[in-house]
């Protein structure tokens, strides 16, 4: 019995690798009461976050090298379009993917040897972004991930 809970423990303590693509993370939601706004990302990869001082949004904590999350909203005070936003952020960056909508953008491209995938809802008078980073190389590995994450960002009753 003492060994088994030996073994589980160190096999708990093994940090979670990147995804594959037969694994199954699981799912969980981040809610941001300020701006009113929900996505769901797999809480296997991501353990925990850390929400930011102005309750603006979070960063979240990543058991894999490389990985990077944020999700976040601000207020559009300058009533910027998708468009207009998006050039204004992106100016200098190259980008290998982009979708503008009349209530979104979604924006993908690479910084040195990470792949980064940006997408923001415009809900009023909020922007409402998550911010994902991850290594070139294991795009495939996080295809599914993204396009999950992508669908789930959306508004949610003020205060829940």
């Amino acid at each position: 019995m003492r060994a088994r809970w030996l073994i589980a423990g160190l096999l708990a303590a093994i940090p979670l690798a990147a995804p594959t693509a037969s694994s199954q993370p699981a799912w969980r939601s981040y809610t941001n009461v300020r701006f009113a706004f929900a996505v769901d990302y797999p809480a296997d990869i991501f353990p925990g976050f850390t929400e930011s001082d102005n309750s603006d949004g979070a960063t979240f904590k990543a058991s894999a090298p490389g990985v990077e999350l944020r999700a976040f909203g601000f207020f559009n005070i300058d009533k910027q379009s998708p468009k207009a936003e998006l050039a204004a952020r992106y100016k200098d960056k190259q980008l290998a993917y982009t979708s503008v909508k009349r209530d979104s953008f979604i924006v993908s491209g690479t910084q040195g040897d990470a792949i980064f995938y940006d997408r923001c809802n415009f809900a009023g008078d909020r922007v409402l972004c998550f911010n994902l980073v991850y290594p070139a190389g294991q795009k495939a590995a996080w295809d599914k991930i993204v396009a999950r994450m992508s669908r789930s960002l959306r508004t949610v009753s003020r205060g829940g």
